[in-house]
């Protein structure tokens, strides 16, 4: 699942069911990814997301690799 805020610019990319158990902060890369307790990551939390495509592609592909495995 992936939604998006216009106002605050930013996009979260649910990868995989599960909750979250902590969070790893890239402040360089302005995303936040929530990870699971295998330490695998849950979500993506993406700011500015119109400047971080490589990001977006990031999160997606993991979102296509997590789908392959649970078909």
């Amino acid at each position: 699942m992936v939604s998006y805020d216009p106002a605050s610019e930013s996009l979260h990319v649910k990868i995989r069911p599960g909750a979250s158990v902590r969070q790893k902060v890239d402040e360089d890369r302005e995303v936040i990814i929530d990870l699971g307790d295998d330490g695998e990551p849950v979500d993506y939390d993406i700011q500015l997301a119109s400047c971080q495509a490589d990001v977006i592609a990031e999160a997606l592909a993991l979102v296509q690799r997590h789908s392959r495995l649970a078909a």
